[in-house]
């Protein structure tokens, strides 16, 4: 295990320049997310204090010129955002997986709700039911996975249900498989 922060950046780096560079990055719109693997050591995202900042504040530059100023604020301070996706009614809504993932050690301690991203994640979707904004959710952990704390689950489970009307897809990755999965 060969870790340091800069090598955890690296392919964050790359894979950001390679899009930057893409035709595609000319063509349509990129949202990106944290991942569980950004986080130093590997896994681990620490809320207390500012030893977190470093990964915020380096993949919020790398990202900047996708996202608002607004989301880019909020992703700088929490790893979560917000914005509309341009020229439309659909808000797409980031979120910071390492605040509810039973693998980063820094949340055995204090429980699921860091940064009072639940809070703040019900604030958000009752502003786009109010102005009536469809919604795609970003997450790394499919929320039935064993990675993702029990508790943050079913407090999600419940905002994803009471908000149904508006949410029309959530993308998530850490499987490395196509997955489909249909809540009812």
């Amino acid at each position: 295990w060969e870790q340091t922060k800069e090598n955890h950046l690296r392919g964050t780096e790359h894979i950001t320049k390679k899009f930057m560079a893409s035709n595609y990055n000319k063509t349509g719109s990129i949202y990106s997310i944290l991942g569980n693997h950004e986080g130093y050591p590997c896994n681990n995202f620490n809320f207390e204090g500012n030893t977190h900042d470093w990964i915020l504040n380096e993949t919020a530059r790398l990202w900047k010129p996708w996202m608002t100023e607004e989301a880019y604020l909020e992703y700088k301070r929490t790893g979560s955002y917000s914005m509309l996706h341009p020229g439309t009614k659909l808000r797409i809504i980031g979120i910071n997986p390492l605040t509810y993932s039973n693998q980063n050690s820094f949340n055995w301690k204090n429980g699921t709700n860091k940064m009072n991203l639940l809070g703040w994640l019900n604030t958000t979707l009752a502003n786009c039911e109010k102005n009536e904004e469809a919604v795609l959710m970003l997450n790394h952990f499919p929320l039935n996975h064993n990675d993702v704390m029990k508790e943050f689950g079913i407090r999600y489970t419940a905002l994803m249900e009471r908000y149904s009307n508006i949410i029309r897809g959530q993308f998530v990755g850490h499987t490395h498989q196509d997955l489909s999965l249909i809540h009812i």
